[in-house]
């Protein structure tokens, strides 16, 4: 436990440094990325459960990489451990590895060093093993730096360590080897340093910002009240026994043997924000180049590390009063495409981002839609768009949704036009940068007519109806007109003609001629005929006759030949009795009676009235 919290204390006399205090750049880093032992180990490794400690901190209080992240507006994600060497750096940049972060836009904070001196103090005054305390605990930090430099990280602040002999602990120790161990301290420092330079020469794009706490440390305990120090040699915890966390204790630098207080803390956190701000500005996030629309809004940021004045260019030009981390345009222009960069500046240097190109397009529009339209089967048909956007403009027709092969121009040809072509369709017009569907564009093929059921003829009797129907093929809309005797019936237009109260008259030929933008076709002819039912013009007459005359009874009719006639005595049939005249050779008084005659056809039957023949048996003279 002592050496942790020599660690935490050492770390501390960083944090008492000058007073003059740099304005923090409020969410420069995206994160920040601790790596150490107790003193920035915020509840990783805490203390025992009871003691008289924050939360899980060595301290009273929130640690300097928690005061950091919050003055940064920054989120802390902790790798330390409290009791860790150098060596264990390694463990904790894999853990790093796991969260998935963007190193590029984090700080990584490393302090580490003091434990590889506080747990070896059994080496005595061995210089040789001493020697390779120092060598060891620099190599590991610069492989620390270089390890993280190849996952990306560009963005350090490391500290060396402070004097150990200075703390509550180490001043318990023999003067001689308090003097000892600080000579190998600074030789730790020294070999720090030097390693921070190479690795600045072989990480040129990479900002490490190196704080000398050993020095910042013995300015504290020097001048404890420029630093709001009531007591710098003893801990709180042995003067007060069991101090509140906001009491007089506060004012200590130590708040045990070794770990200082979260008034140290938070005076370490506004000195790296100082000593960061004392380098030139970094680049964090470079602005990113953009494509839009002619007329649409451009935006530009940089995220810079320590900048406090930024000076926007275009094509290598300063752009007026565009001097903020931002730079935006509300409605961009042609003449606005080009190369943009930022120069992040401040009272130590300045840096110039990469350049951020701005493309600008125009949208693709359509002018002119393509029209659906008819065409008859076998003719050609073709389907045109017109469109205006940035060139070169791709097309791509579809046809019911899907792309037509090779359809890739602005004007559809289709040659030959079958059935199966009929359909929707439509254009995708697009440039390499937007794209727009057109309008749908119906095609309907036009079939010729067919003829497929004939009309059929017959006999109708007069004065009934009947009906002549044809059947036929062909896109719609087909028109019909009906034709008798070859010419054309007034409103025959429906493929069923339908004819009521047939008349003589409407005997005769007909057909239908069936049409539509594609062309015509005329079925063949259907004989109709009317039937007229018999109608007796001329009645029989009855007669009286002296027995063995022969007589003659006569009928007439009209109607639809053939016309049967068939004669009937008392309403008997005669025999052979089937033409108009009835002839009758010398009657005998047997054959007088009630003669009738029917007349019949297809259509019906006619009954004659009755004819009386009276047969006389009595021959008279002449």
């Amino acid at each position: 436990m002592v050496s942790l919290k020599l660690f935490g204390s050492l770390g501390l006399a960083y944090a008492l440094l000058p007073s003059f205090l740099a304005a923090q750049p409020v969410g420069a880093y995206s994160g920040i990325l601790s790596f150490g032992d107790s003193l920035s180990d915020t509840g990783n490794n805490p203390p025992p459960a009871g003691a008289d400690y924050y939360q899980g901190r060595w301290s009273n209080g929130p640690l300097w990489d928690e005061y950091l992240a919050n003055g940064f507006g920054s989120i802390l994600q902790n790798m330390a451990f409290a009791g860790s060497q150098t060596s264990d750096l390694t463990n904790q940049i894999s853990a790093a590895a796991g969260l998935g972060v963007d190193l590029s836009t984090n700080l990584c904070a490393i302090w580490s060093g003091a434990n590889d001196f506080i747990q070896n103090t059994n080496d005595g005054l061995n210089d040789a093993a001493w020697t390779a305390v120092v060598n060891n605990g620099v190599a590991n930090i610069s492989n620390a730096v270089a390890v993280l430099c190849k996952m990306g990280a560009r963005n350090f602040i490391i500290l060396n360590v402070p004097d150990l002999s200075e703390t509550p602990a180490g001043l318990e120790s023999p003067a001689i080897f308090q003097h000892y161990i600080r000579g190998k301290i600074g030789q730790f420092n020294s070999g720090l340093g030097a390693a921070l330079a190479s690795l600045r020469q072989s990480n040129p794009d990479a900002q490490l910002v190196a704080v000398d706490a050993f020095s910042l440390l013995d300015a504290a305990i020097a001048d404890p009240a420029a630093y709001g120090f009531t007591n710098v040699t003893r801990d709180a915890l042995d003067v007060f026994g069991d101090p509140a966390f906001d009491g007089p204790a506060t004012n200590y630098l130590f708040w045990d043997v070794i770990h200082p207080t979260t008034k140290a803390h938070e005076l370490l956190y506004q000195w790296a924000t100082n000593a960061m701000a004392s380098v030139p500005p970094s680049i964090l996030v470079q602005p990113a180049g953009e494509t839009i629309a002619i007329g649409t809004s451009a935006l530009f940021f940089v995220r810079a590390s320590g900048a406090n004045s930024y000076q926007w260019r275009f094509d290598g030009k300063d752009i007026a009063g565009a001097t903020s981390a931002g730079y935006s345009m509300a409605a961009a222009q042609a003449a606005d495409a080009g190369s943009y960069s930022v120069v992040a500046s401040n009272a130590y240097g300045t840096v110039v981002s990469s350049n951020a190109i701005l493309t600008t397009y125009i949208p693709v529009s359509i002018i002119a839609q393509p029209q659906g339209r008819g065409v008859v089967e076998g003719a050609n048909a073709a389907l045109d768009v017109r469109a205006a956007g940035t060139v070169p403009l791709h097309y791509q027709w579809k046809f019911n949704g899907t792309n037509l092969a090779g359809a890739t121009r602005s004007i559809l040809n289709l040659p030959r036009v079958g059935p199966s072509q009929g359909g929707v369709y439509q254009v995708v017009v697009a440039n390499d940068y937007s794209s727009i569907s057109s309008a749908v564009a119906p095609l309907t093929v036009i079939i010729r007519p067919a003829i497929t059921a004939q009309p059929v003829g017959g006999a109708v009797v007069a004065g009934r109806e009947t009906a002549l129907i044809v059947g036929s093929t062909g896109t719609p809309p087909l028109i019909y007109q009906w034709r008798l005797n070859g010419r054309a019936m007034a409103g025959a237009t429906r493929s069923a003609l339908s004819l009521t109260n047939v008349q003589p008259a409407q005997a005769g030929d007909y057909s239908v001629r069936v049409s539509n933008p594609a062309g015509a076709a005329t079925s063949l002819n259907a004989l109709l005929t009317v039937v007229v039912a018999p109608k007796i013009t001329l009645q029989p007459a009855g007669q009286t006759v002296t027995a063995r005359r022969t007589i003659q009874l006569k009928a007439a009719a009209v109607g639809t030949a053939p016309l049967h006639y068939q004669w009937y005595f008392d309403g008997g049939t005669l025999s052979g009795a089937t033409n108009a005249i009835l002839k009758l050779g010398a009657v005998r008084p047997g054959e007088a009676g009630t003669y009738a005659v029917t007349v019949s056809n297809a259509a019906g039957l006619a009954t004659s009235s009755n004819a009386v023949l009276v047969v006389d048996s009595i021959a008279r003279a002449p």
